[in-house]
């Protein structure tokens, strides 16, 4: 194995055997790539974002606790903070887009608590 290496005419170029090639290839063939040297094509990249979400989430949902309302689960609570303008939407989870729809919901809601129903 006594391959050199030298420069030609601005190339690299190899004494190399046929064999000593092959076993280049076959050397070369079995290399591999940890996915989390790539962060772009990780997923380690999507589950640190998963984690700030859920963190950011954590946060809203905690806060929305402690102004007394009940949000379905810790997951999305950072968007129904954001968006959600009444305790209905808050603790069914849903945003209700059309003010009439929201404001008739409400209505039947407080008419049902207030007949004991």
């Amino acid at each position: 194995m006594g391959t050199k290496l030298r420069r030609e005419n601005g190339r690299f170029v190899s004494d190399a055997t046929p064999e000593e090639r092959e076993a280049f290839r076959q050397n070369a063939r079995s290399f591999r790539t940890a996915p989390s040297a790539m962060p772009s094509r990780s997923s380690a990249a999507g589950e640190k974002e998963a984690w700030n979400d859920l963190e950011t989430d954590m946060d809203s949902y905690k806060r929305l606790r402690d102004d007394g309302l009940q949000p379905p689960s810790i997951r999305g609570s950072a968007d129904l903070e954001s968006r959600a303008e009444t305790k209905m939407e808050v603790e069914s989870g849903q945003i209700v887009k059309d003010k009439t729809t929201r404001d008739q919901v409400e209505k039947v809601i407080k008419e049902s608590k207030d007949s004991g129903t």
